[in-house]
């Protein structure tokens, strides 16, 4: 990705950028011999499972958008979802009838959606703001927004894949800001998940995963999980 980051920062290229990082992605998950692969995989299971818990009923027979909506981890999470969804990212995919659009533009007419899921994505996208507005614009009166990003305290932030972070308190504070009011917030495992990746030996990696999946059995429920997660997940209203 260090080749992908060094163009962007001459070309200026954001969908060529995205591409490029779509298809690493894309390259990793094929790698299922990779040390992290498991550790991964059961990360991303436990986040649609946090997600689907946060969102309960919510999505029943309503009218659900889901913006960036590439990868297996959201065609995993929809699937699970009885609602009316329409799905969007960056580049378009007909063959899984997602429609491609700038999240700080989207193609529909205002109030059209009861619930907008925006997972991993506010933290790339060059415009924050518009993008707010624009979920807020599509959202009918007292629509929910079910949103989430890395804890930036976890030291995402490359300026150029990841071009800003928030830490816990600040998203909720940019989340009112824009308009919102929170109704739920969780966090999922302590960010020391990251240290996982350090160990290149597989063996090691399915050991402490092992560890790691008993802390999320302990500390599930805790309270105040939310401020020392690895992400950050927060459903809100529009106001």
């Amino acid at each position: 990705m260090q080749e992908v980051a060094d163009r962007f920062r001459e070309t200026g290229d954001t969908r060529e950028l995205y591409t490029s990082y779509a298809k690493a992605s894309e390259k990793s998950w094929a790698n299922t011999k990779r040390p992290s692969y498991q550790t991964d995989l059961w990360y991303c299971h436990n986040r649609n499972r946090i997600c689907l818990e946060m969102l309960g009923d919510l999505c029943e027979g309503k009218d659900v958008l889901s913006i960036g909506s590439r990868e297996w981890v959201e065609d995993e999470l929809l699937e699970s979802i009885n609602g009316r969804i329409v799905r969007t990212d960056l580049i378009a995919q007909p063959e899984k009838k997602i429609i491609g659009a700038d999240a700080a533009q989207l193609p529909f007419k205002e109030q059209t959606f009861n619930v907008v899921i925006c997972r991993e994505v506010i933290e790339h996208v060059p415009d924050a703001d518009a993008t707010f507005q624009e979920i807020k614009r599509v959202l009918k009166p007292e629509g929910h927004l079910l949103i989430t990003t890395p804890n930036g305290l976890g030291g995402y932030i490359d300026g150029v894949i990841h071009v800003r972070g928030y830490t816990p308190p600040s998203f909720l504070d940019e989340l009112e800001t824009q308009g919102f009011d929170v109704i739920k917030k969780k966090g999922d495992i302590p960010y020391l998940l990251n240290g996982i990746v350090l160990f290149k030996s597989i063996e090691v990696q399915e050991r402490l995963l092992q560890d790691f999946m008993e802390i999320d059995r302990i500390t599930r429920d805790c309270e105040h999980l939310y401020y020392l997660s690895t992400h950050l997940y927060v459903l809100c209203k529009r106001r």
